[in-house]
């Protein structure tokens, strides 16, 4: 994690830890920081066994901002999404996007998107069995997630249909783009532009000028080290 997100965090009153490792070290100092300190509470997205309630409490909220999508469609007179593109960092998140929408009818397509560096889901789909990775660094802090959650792997396995990576320039040019159309997204928030521009490049999504694409921005813009 940049100096720039270590202080955006301790601005709003938390109390900073660096780890030397990545976030998976992170982790686990947390877990051994909960069993020592007195008076503190686990609460994380991710989820191993013997650890999964406080991540089911995070999924279940996220719902209610994709009810809301669906509300904010309805009043517009739009068609439902057709297409809905997720960042992936433990995974959480995108569970809750493929239970949102692969119970629906019609079922919408849901894509996932990992930076180039740290594209666990990627992996452990191509291996067909959750597998943790090193990762390395990336403006796109907030998805530099080395193991899917637990409890996400079985809902993703069985409910993404197209998983994207993206470099970090291509995060970047969304950021921009996001930024002169007025849209306030950091990489993380403009990483599904990002795939959905590679995957219109590539000619792998089928739509017509009546699709409706959703794309799911997880991240106000920040500052951060632009690539070259």
């Amino acid at each position: 994690m940049d100096d720039a997100t270590r202080r955006k965090i301790a601005s709003e009153g938390a109390t900073v830890r660096p780890v030397d490792g990545e976030y998976d070290d992170a982790i686990r100092e947390a877990v051994k920081a909960s069993e020592k300190e007195q008076d503190t509470l686990l609460v994380m997205d991710t989820s191993w066994p013997g650890f999964e309630q406080s991540s089911r409490w995070v999924v279940d909220g996220y719902s209610t901002m994709l009810a809301e999508v669906d509300e904010q469609l309805a009043d517009h007179k739009s068609r439902a999404a057709s297409v809905a593109i997720a960042s992936v960092g433990v995974g959480s998140w995108a569970q809750a996007v493929v239970q949102h929408y692969k119970n629906k009818e019609p079922n919408a397509i849901v894509a996932t998107v990992e930076p180039i560096t740290a594209a666990c889901l990627k992996t452990s789909l191509e291996a067909d069995r959750n597998t943790p990775i090193k990762t390395g660094d990336t403006i796109m802090c907030g998805m530099n997630c080395g193991t899917v959650s637990s409890i996400a792997w079985p809902v993703l396995r069985a409910g993404v249909d197209m998983s994207l990576t993206v470099s970090e320039l291509e995060s970047h040019e969304a950021v921009e783009y996001l930024r002169k159309h007025g849209i306030n997204a950091g990489p993380c928030g403009a990483a599904p532009l990002a795939a959905l521009r590679k995957l219109c490049k590539s000619g792998s999504l089928e739509q017509d000028a009546e699709s409706v694409v959703v794309l799911f921005s997880t991240e106000g813009y920040r500052d951060y080290v632009i690539p070259q």
